[in-house]
C-alpha cells in the first residue's frame, strides 16, 4: 500500500523496528527532552547524562601550602579559623570574618580627670621612662574604649611603671550621665571584686557591645612625677 499526501494517525502507533525520518528540519529539543536523530536521521533515545564530578581542588589566594585535591569519594575539605578568625557555613556557603581578640590602649587614649585642678593636664614623657603621666597626685588617668559590635569585653590590663597603682573598669553609655560606682564589682564598676592593679590581668564582668556602651578605665596615681602609664589591652571575644 502506498500513501500519497499527508497521512494522519489518531491512534497510538507502535513500530517494531527502527524509524528513519527524511528531510527533518533542525531545531532545539525542548528542555527535559531526550529523543533525537543520529547521523542517519534515525530516531534514537539519548543516553541520560548521569556524569559525576571527577575531582575537586582547593587553594588559598596566596597559594601557600599548595593545592589540595580529592579525585574519589567524598571531598571533605575543612576550612579552619585561627586566632581572631571566625568561620561559619550554611550548606555550600562558607563565611570567614576577622574577629580581633585584643584592643590596644595607646598613650593618647588616656586623659586626666578634673580632680587635679582646672589647669592640670597630662603629659607624654618621651625620655627616661616613656609614657603618660598625670600632673597632680589628686588626678587619675582615664582611657575610654569602644567594644566592637558582635563582641564582648572580658578583661583589661594596664601597663605602667608602678604596679601598685589601682585600676578600675566602669561601664558607661554615650547617651546617659552615668555615675562611677566606687566599689569594685557593684553598680557601674565592672572590675572584679578582688580589685586590680597595673601590670596584672584584670577580670571584668563580661560585657557585650550595645549601640551605646563603652568602657571607662581608671588608673589611680600616687606619685605623679614617677607613675608612668605605657598603655594597655582589652581582651574581647565573639558573642556566640
Amino acid at each position: 500500500m502506498r500513501w500519497i499526501g499527508q497521512h494522519i494517525v489518531d491512534l497510538v502507533s507502535r513500530f517494531r523496528s527502527d524509524v528513519y525520518l527524511d528531510d527533518v528540519s533542525t531545531g532545539t529539543i525542548a528542555s527535559g527532552g531526550n529523543l533525537g536523530l543520529d547521523s542517519n536521521n534515525k530516531i534514537v533515545k539519548a543516553t541520560e547524562a548521569t556524569g559525576d564530578i571527577t575531582g575537586v581542588s582547593i587553594q588559598t589566594d596566596t597559594g601557600a601550602g599548595g593545592v589540595g585535591t580529592v579525585t574519589s569519594g567524598d571531598a571533605a575539605f575543612r576550612i579552619l579559623g585561627g586566632n581572631g578568625i571566625g568561620v561559619t557555613n550554611s550548606t555550600t556557603t562558607v563565611t570567614v570574618d576577622y574577629r580581633p581578640t585584643l584592643i590596644k590602649i595607646l598613650p593618647f587614649n588616656f586623659m586626666s580627670n578634673e580632680e587635679g585642678g582646672l589647669n592640670k593636664s597630662h603629659q607624654f614623657v618621651d625620655n627616661g621612662t616613656v609614657g603618660v603621666r598625670a600632673t597632680s597626685n589628686a588626678s587619675e588617668l582615664y582611657a575610654f574604649v569602644e567594644i566592637p559590635e558582635g563582641m564582648r569585653a572580658t578583661s583589661v590590663i594596664i601597663y605602667g611603671s608602678d604596679t601598685g597603682n589601682a585600676v578600675h573598669v566602669y561601664l558607661m553609655d554615650v547617651n546617659a550621665n552615668t555615675g562611677l560606682t566606687a566599689s569594685d564589682g557593684s553598680g557601674t564598676n565592672i572590675t572584679d571584686s578582688g580589685g586590680c592593679v597595673v601590670g596584672t590581668q584584670c577580670d571584668i564582668t563580661d560585657t557585650a557591645s550595645t549601640a551605646t556602651n563603652f568602657l571607662a578605665i581608671e588608673v589611680e596615681i600616687s606619685d605623679y612625677a614617677n607613675d608612668i602609664v605605657y598603655g594597655g589591652q582589652v581582651t574581647i571575644e565573639a558573642v556566640s
